[in-house]
């Protein structure tokens, strides 16, 4: 906490600080009014779920960048080399952020952009066919997108082996049955 208070006191121009500690700190920050020259959140697929406190505490209630730290910064950055890691809903916060979504809540956004597929395991998320060219160029338009080749990334060929399991066949079978998709 002593960087935060050296920086409040204007001993510091430059404050860095954790997700979490920026979470600890935001009730006590909007309490200022300061507005900040810049916020940049690294990581930012960190705040991809809105209901996570560190996603309340500085993108705000609703994850839009209202009444969370995020509204003190005059220019906001968030650079992410995930931005969809898991499900397309995740780009949620990333485009809240960029004001490029008419102020819609996040189940507003589900309902115009998603279809919704329930099983045993939860929800995934899918865009609407008729949706995809739109929301392309939201994002387009927001991000930034590089690929191995722009960055000379060189990785490793990606390799397959066949591996054989020893023991008891009856303990793997319930092992392949609790889990689908092992067995590929």
């Amino acid at each position: 906490i002593h960087d935060y208070v050296a920086w409040k006191r204007k001993r510091y121009n430059v404050l860095v600080t954790s997700y979490e500690q920026a979470t600890s700190w935001a009730k006590d920050f909007r309490s200022t009014g300061e507005v900040l020259d810049f916020v940049i959140m690294d990581e930012a697929h960190y705040l991809k779920n809105s209901k996570t406190k560190r996603s309340k505490a500085l993108l705000g209630p609703k994850s839009t960048g209202d009444d969370g730290l995020t509204e003190w910064g005059e220019h906001v950055w968030h650079v992410t080399g995930t931005p969809m890691a898991n499900d397309p809903l995740d780009a949620f916060t990333f485009l809240a952020l960029c004001n490029c979504l008419g102020g819609l809540t996040e189940g507003q956004f589900i309902n115009r952009f998603f279809q919704i597929h329930r099983s045993t395991y939860g929800a995934r998320h899918t865009v609407k066919p008729e949706m995809l060219d739109t929301i392309r160029q939201l994002l387009g338009n927001n991000a930034i997108r590089r690929t191995q080749d722009d960055v000379g990334l060189q990785l490793p060929p990606i390799f397959l082996t066949t591996a054989t399991v020893d023991g008891d066949d009856a303990k793997i079978v319930e092992m392949l049955k609790a889990h689908p998709g092992l067995d590929r």
